[in-house]
């Protein structure tokens, strides 16, 4: 009986738990908050979610978000949610964005919430919050390794030369005739540090140069450099323009442009892989300078000489830049670069159009053509198309000395003008001084006159007064 008793005590009391605790589950909503980054820097952007969930349905919910204004500017969302739900949802997110204002570290969380599920019952709510640093840029900087040392290179099968010390930047080995490729490998002494340039790689006789850079988490870059030369017996050597190439002799080093087809040169008593075509009847073969990049060259076997190949692609026409040999009047030499190629071109000063001198690969004709630097087109050349800008000149030229007429015509005019009216100056001065000579002669002869006059009355007077002294 007594045994009964306890077995219902305990059913009773398990039973009442499972129900409090489905009660529990029932009522509760939980609110996240989550970041887009855990660090920031001052001046810089964090996004912040917060996210309500519940395993009922829930009906309205609010609340305010928290944080430290001192710290945080809100730059996007609003500062209070209230959503009456629609019956539907049992989660939703809202999406922060803040602008970080001064070191140190904050939480951003929510406050006076509150929670109703569907049926307007009051879930208890569990609040998450998400804790931020927030740091000067120079102090970020100094956070960040500064590492960009290697910690190891190799290239596989063979000895580096000297041994490896991250200290040292440039390293040799060297391969027998028959090596075809090569697989460098290196590893950073810091795993936050990238490496670029390691892998397999094809090389040819003579000196094969790879560069391996290592940036640091702060973004300083340090290169190392591993040459790898494989022994020619016999090397084929050229100086082109003062700069030394030797000739590639591996086919597998070489790709073969459109319409060119495999050859075997001879050069210098040895057969060495190159591509021909026929209607140019040109010969190319590979070059390879001290850096160890490959390009492709016309040889020409007559001459024993070298030039660089270059295609230019225009609206499906490839194009091989020539010499300029033509002069066009009042059109200056220049330089004309199409496609990163630079040709020898014709053009009026600062006109949009110049003529260059290209053979069409795919004809193996040599012709002129008007290049359009605005829309990268061109057409083949012929005079008509220069013939506006010479009527222009003529026009102008015409023009030019109509003017030139013009003024002749009015100076001569200006100095016949001058010339007339010094002259009518000049009888005029005349005039006024002959005039003036005449008052002056005229003066002086009234003035001898009166001179006369007193002359005469003082004998009169003197001869009274003898008179009346003998009286």
């Amino acid at each position: 009986m007594k045994i009964k008793k306890i077995f219902i005590i305990l059913f009773i009391t398990v039973f009442s738990t499972l129900i409090s605790l489905s009660n529990l589950n029932a009522a509760s909503a939980t609110i996240s908050v989550s970041a887009n980054k855990n660090q920031v820097i001052v001046g810089d952007s964090v996004t912040v979610t917060v996210k309500i969930s519940s395993s009922d349905i829930l009906g309205s919910w609010k609340w305010t978000i928290d944080y430290d204004s001192s710290k945080l500017k809100l730059t996007s969302g609003e500062t209070t949610v209230g959503d009456p739900g629609d019956g539907n949802i049992k989660s939703k997110s809202y999406t922060y964005t803040f602008k970080a204002l001064a070191s140190g570290t904050t939480n951003i969380g929510v406050r006076n919430v509150d929670v109703l599920n569907w049926s307007e019952q009051t879930l208890s709510v569990s609040k998450g919050s998400k804790s931020i640093k927030i740091i000067t840029k120079s102090d970020y900087q100094n956070s960040l390794s500064k590492d960009n040392d290697l910690a190891s290179i190799s290239v596989e099968g063979f000895k580096l030369e000297p041994e490896f010390n991250k200290n040292t930047t440039e390293y040799k080995v060297e391969a027998s005739a028959n090596t075809n490729e090569i697989k460098l490998t290196a590893r950073a002494s810091d795993s936050r540090a990238d490496v670029s340039g390691a892998g397999t790689f094809n090389v040819t006789e003579g000196e094969n140069k790879f560069i391996l850079s290592v940036t640091a988490q702060n973004g300083s870059v340090k290169k190392y450099t591993v040459i790898v030369n494989v022994i020619d017996p016999n090397p084929i050597n050229v100086k082109i323009d003062d700069k030394d190439y030797v000739v590639v002799k591996r086919e597998a080093n070489l790709k073969a442009p459109e319409a060119f087809e495999k050859a075997e040169v001879v050069i210098n008593d040895q057969t060495v892989p190159g591509f021909y075509n026929k209607i140019n009847d040109w010969t190319i073969v590979g070059l390879k300078d001290n850096e160890g990049i490959i390009d492709l060259f016309i040889y020409d076997k007559e001459k024993n000489s070298y030039k660089k190949y270059t295609e230019v692609i225009l609206e499906q026409v490839k194009l091989y830049p020539l010499e300029m040999d033509k002069e066009i009047e009042n059109m200056q030499k220049s330089n004309t670069i199409i496609n990163n190629t630079n040709f020898e071109s014709l053009k009026i000063t600062d006109s949009l159009f110049s003529i260059i001198h290209a053979r069409n690969l795919d004809t193996g004709l040599d012709d002129y053509y008007l290049y359009d630097s605005v829309t990268n087109t061109l057409v083949t050349y012929t005079d008509e198309f220069v013939k506006p800008y010479k009527d222009k000149i003529i026009e102008y030229k015409k023009l030019i000395m109509l003017l030139i007429g013009e003024t002749i015509v009015v100076v001569l005019l200006l100095i016949g003008i001058l010339i007339n009216k010094l002259v009518k100056n000049k009888k005029k001065k005349n005039e006024l001084k002959e005039e003036n000579t005449q008052k002056d002669e005229q003066i002086v002869e009234e003035n001898i006159e009166k001179d006369e006059i007193i002359e005469e009355v003082k004998e009169e007077t003197e001869i009274k007064k003898k008179r009346k002294k003998k009286e």
